[in-house]
């Protein structure tokens, strides 16, 4: 896993100062690659690249890599898990073991072709000379982060926000306001979005074309969910059903941990104790010729929902080296605001805290993780998939009472099943996906915590854009299958491969997530939801697959995730800080928060009248945000 930068300019550009800013990028972004660094410079072009060496630690794999033929050179941040197979299909002659040389010489051969044929998480940039043009790709989840700033002639990207700073100095840091709505509902920013204005992501399954005759820029995709189940939904049906399908889920389940196994240096496992991450370490343990290590974590503020337990009984099934760790709240209020660094933008996922201590003691012996993440998304395995599979055909019904949802009630108890009919009852598909994956009601604005002349000017930006633009390709879909492909095309990029990205590469480990390997991802497309919740319960058929490898007391268990005590450390041990950092922002920042507001929603909290933690979660974590980046309004 690596971090890496460009710069293209059509017009040309001065080598040397491009060369100083590369070189700067490098040093920003070390903690993604602190094992070598490297920089290419032409009259157009410039790459700069960060290595955490995992696949062939020689110097054969140093990048940017030049092509044996001298006509390509590539920068390349992730792992190709079938970068053997590609080479054996493509007869490629290589002078290394790596996987980068794969893709380089694999696509000097077939051109972007490759891209669709690559099962991995990747963001990468190849500059081919004969060609006068560069291509700069995104993997089809958006695993690898890759961000883009452009102006004039100019087209500048990174692995980080703070690499594009690195090479526009001269950037102004402000909000992008028309993202700060959807904020308020989501903790994020979403799609190609970000919270500084002129900084944007290339979406997952999209490559760039940049034309450096002209510098005209081609956005295409190479790869997209609804078009991919459509195509599997059409073909012919597997026979066998339910039990053929089970099988074959284990077994490419199998096939994916195999392969991200693959590699020079040691490899772990996250073990929480859930379906997804049992699931991985037991397979990967049939694998390994001796035990494997595994990490579980549990919080210090409530040993009674600690999962460590049922994670020890998974580990003694499989044969794990098992270890234990206590996330200590008192530490968190430190890690907030590294984390907020390594996010360059406020995250409002505070699983990213625990990630990050995990991967720093884990980075000490190992340098990859295999994790769960994905596991729910592909499997079905919240309750909204449940809710709207049962459901979903009566929406007429939900959208006649849905004035309940509406009533101005503000007992906890009640606004969970207030927000669940206000989803169901939504006027379009697109709100009631938007509305099940937030816990903010339209019935109490989320932009009132801003001054009055803020939520004027952002109230006529729909907070539910990117929902829209994500279910206008949806057309014929059950609500329920529209539900799961959301999931993926949203939760996935935008909130949780973010989350498990920035804090691990920040400890310098690389974290690879198994569930989204292609071949499993397209397996599942081409399965429904019933087959999916078979026995009417979430993730039925991951449950039956793995039958045959799991304890009984896994796959009987409750889905509980990993429970991140946010609302109890931000009223708590961070209560100090996020009043400080509060104060501070509406003192330094004239009109961007309403100071009175947010005292009497933590007075209504503290009184047990409301739950506005996650709120007080998502400021705080823009409070720092602006005290990290000044960013101006």
């Amino acid at each position: 896993m690596c971090g890496i930068a460009g710069t293209l300019n059509a017009s040309g550009h001065e080598t040397r100062a491009v060369h100083n800013r590369l070189s700067q990028v490098v040093q920003v972004q070390n903690h993604r690659g602190p094992d070598a660094t490297g920089v290419y410079v032409d009259d157009k072009v410039g790459f700069a690249h960060n290595r955490l060496s995992i696949l062939d630690l020689s110097d054969a794999g140093k990048q940017p890599m030049l092509s044996r033929s001298g006509r390509c050179v590539i920068t390349y941040n992730g792992e190709v898990y079938n970068f053997q197979e590609l080479a054996e299909k493509y007869r490629l002659e290589l002078r290394s073991r790596s996987d980068t040389e794969v893709i380089l010489e694999s696509f000097e051969k077939i051109g972007p072709a490759i891209f669709e044929e690559m099962n991995g998480m990747f963001a990468f940039a190849i500059h081919d000379i004969d060609a006068n043009a560069v291509w700069v790709v995104r993997d089809r989840l958006g695993i690898k982060p890759l961000y883009i700033a452009s102006q004039d002639d100019q087209l500048d990207f990174a692995s980080e926000i703070k690499g594009l700073f690195a090479l526009r100095p001269e950037m102004a840091r402000r909000l992008r306001r028309d993202a700060l709505h959807e904020w308020t509902y989501f903790g994020n920013a979403l799609g190609a979005r970000t919270m500084f204005e002129g900084v944007d992501q290339l979406e997952p399954g999209h490559y760039l074309r940049v034309d450096l005759q002209n510098g005209h820029v081609e956005d295409r995709v190479y790869w997209d969910l609804a078009t991919a189940q459509t195509k599997l939904r059409q073909a012919p049906a597997q026979s066998g059903g339910l039990a053929a399908a089970a099988v074959r889920t284990r077994e490419l389940l199998d096939l994916s941990v195999r392969r991200q196994l693959v590699s020079d240096v040691p490899v772990a496992i996250l073990l929480s104790g859930g379906l997804d991450s049992s699931s991985i370490a037991c397979l990967a343990s049939r694998h390994s010729a001796k035990p494997l290590a595994t990490y579980s974590a549990a919080f210090d503020y409530d040993p009674e929902r600690s999962e460590l337990a049922l994670a020890a009984e998974v580990a003694r099934h499989c044969g794990s080296n098992h270890h234990e760790i206590l996330i200590e709240g008192a530490q968190g209020a430190d890690v907030v605001r590294k984390m907020v660094a390594s996010h360059d933008q406020p995250f409002s996922d505070a699983a990213n805290i625990p990630l990050y201590m995990m991967s720093g003691a884990v980075s000490p012996t190992h340098k990859v993780i295999l994790q769960g993440d994905a596991g729910d998304e592909m499997f079905a395995g919240y309750q909204r998939h449940l809710t709207l599979n049962r459901y979903g055909k009566y929406r007429a019904l939900f959208r006649a009472m849905r004035w309940l949802g509406d009533l101005p009630i503000n007992d906890r108890r009640y606004a969970r099943a207030a927000r669940i009919l206000s989803a169901l009852g939504a006027s379009d598909d697109a709100k009631a996906m938007a509305l099940f994956l937030t816990v903010e009601r339209e019935q109490q604005q989320p932009t009132r915590i801003f001054g009055a002349a803020l939520q004027h000017q952002i109230a006529a930006d729909d907070p539910f854009l990117r929902y829209r633009e994500v279910d206008a390709k949806l057309t014929g879909m059950s609500i329920a299958d529209k539900m799961l492909l959301t999931d993926k095309a949203i939760i996935l990029p935008d909130i949780f491969f973010q989350k498990v990205d920035r804090p691990t590469m920040a400890a310098s480990v690389e974290v690879r997530v198994p569930f989204a390997d292609n071949d499993l991802v397209d397996h599942v497309l081409g399965l429904s939801p019933d087959v999916l919740m078979h026995g009417g319960i979430q993730k039925g058929l991951l449950r039956k697959a793995m039958m045959e490898v799991l304890p009984p007391a896994v796959l009987a268990g409750q889905k509980r995730g990993f429970g991140v005590p946010f609302g109890y450390w931000v009223t708590g041990v961070f209560s100090e800080q996020f009043r400080d950092v509060t104060a501070d922002v509406a003192g330094s920042r004239p009109g961007l928060l309403d100071a009175e507001q947010i005292d009497l929603m933590w007075q209504a909290h503290k009184a047990g009248e409301a739950d506005h933690s996650f709120m007080f979660w998502k400021i705080l974590n823009l409070g720092l945000w602006i005290q990290e980046y000044d960013v101006q309004l």
